[in-house]
């Protein structure tokens, strides 16, 4: 059976596979959170390399032969660049970590995407207080999620990210302002 579909999604982490290719977990709207082969992805000549970066919000075409799902084409619709600085990259990890762990593979969760986009993108403003935004993103994302009934505040809420993923996620130092 081959099936394909047009997502969109964020790339939350990849692995190298044999020769030239990469195992890529998204958060997708369309179907949460999936595994899908990138075929010839590390080659010199794949324009697909640059839009499986960690972080990145692409939009792909996936097929799905034998239980098995695959990248076939790439654009990206964000690299979050303002994110990738020394201010930002902890949050925008932690935040990518705690996704990938909390998150079942293969359920739809449209609310928890919305939360993650809408935290890439007010993280991404010039004067963002990420710990406002980390704090208000992991709430609304343990609530949405079933993982808590209250709110936390920051290390609180990681404790719990922590309590549910079994692992330990890095614990950002903040300052003033709220920056990291």
């Amino acid at each position: 059976m081959f099936q394909a579909d047009r997502i969109e999604g964020f790339v939350l982490k990849k692995k190298s596979l044999l020769s030239k290719d990469e195992m890529v977990v998204l958060f997708t709207k369309e179907y949460g959170k999936i595994r899908a082969l990138a075929k010839g992805v590390k080659t010199f000549k794949s324009k697909r390399s640059a839009h499986l970066q960690t972080g990145n919000l692409i939009k792909a075409t996936i097929s799905s032969r034998h239980s098995i799902t695959y990248i076939q084409t790439t654009d990206l619709v964000s690299g979050f660049m303002g994110l990738r600085t020394n201010t930002h990259i902890d949050a925008l990890y932690l935040l990518i970590a705690t996704v990938e762990g909390l998150l079942p593979e293969d359920q739809q969760e449209p609310q928890a995407y919305r939360i993650f986009t809408k935290a890439f993108v007010n993280l991404s403003k010039p004067d963002a207080n990420v710990a406002h935004v980390l704090t208000t993103s992991l709430n609304q994302l343990l609530l949405t999620l079933g993982y808590a009934d209250q709110e936390y505040c920051l290390s609180d809420a990681l404790a719990k990210v922590e309590e549910h993923t079994n692992r330990a996620l890095p614990r950002p130092a903040i300052g003033q302002a709220g920056m990291l």
